[in-house]
Formats: C-alpha cells, sequence, structure tokens
C-alpha cells in the first residue's frame, strides 16, 4: 500500500533531521473529480519519528477516511507541529529498548541511502 511507503519515508526524513511531531495529517484526492477530497488527521499521545507508530496511526487515518470504490489520484501525508527530537516522549505500552533499535536500524538505512543512492 502507498501509504505505508509513504510513512517510511517520511519517518526517514524526520529521524535525518532530528525532527519529531505527535500530529499528522493524512490527504486523498480522487480522480476526475468524480468525488470530493477526503482527508483526516490525527494526534498522537507520543512525540515520535518511530516507523511502526507513524505507519499505524495513517494506516488507520487512511482506513477511516478513504473511500474505496473510487480510483485515487493523490495521496498526501504530513506531520505537522514539528520540533527537535530532544522533546521526544515515550509511552508506558511502548518499549523504550525497541524504540532505540528502531531509530538505529532508521539511522542505518538513511546511511546506506546516503551512499549508495536512495533507491538502495
Amino acid at each position: 500500500m502507498i501509504v505505508k511507503e509513504m510513512a517510511d519515508e517520511l519517518s526517514l526524513n524526520m529521524v535525518a533531521a532530528h525532527v519529531v511531531s505527535n500530529n499528522l495529517s493524512l490527504y486523498v484526492g480522487y480522480s476526475n473529480d468524480a468525488f470530493p477530497s477526503t482527508g483526516a488527521s490525527t494526534t498522537l499521545q507520543v512525540t515520535t519519528n518511530s516507523y511502526r507508530i507513524l505507519m499505524d496511526a495513517f494506516t488507520k487515518l487512511y482506513l477511516k477516511s478513504t473511500v474505496r470504490n473510487i480510483p485515487i489520484r493523490r495521496v498526501g501525508l504530513s506531520a505537522n507541529s514539528v520540533q527537535d527530537e530532544c522533546f521526544e516522549q515515550y509511552s508506558f505500552f511502548v518499549d523504550p529498548e525497541v524504540m532505540e533499535k528502531d531509530r538505529m536500524i532508521t539511522q542505518s538505512v538513511n546511511q546506506i541511502k546516503a551512499r549508495y543512492g536512495k533507491n538502495a
């Protein structure tokens, strides 16, 4: 699903820029103006740039706000209220060790893409 790939790219960009967010928005535009554009936004309980949390939130927004029987032409994802990484918060329901491991993996992916190109 394209939303998952876009959420992955957004997470990679946020980790590279050392920023986090707790407010996410999704925009869906349909082909030939057959249906008005839809969108949704959500505020997360934590301020993060974790791929797992962003993907889950964007998937829920997509399922909640998208009309499934109309062809889609445009999809846009955005992270709002972006802050420096020093403001990142953890939740009681998320293991900080798992979050740190995810961050290290994301940083490694960013380094590989920087060295071998964005399609690596």
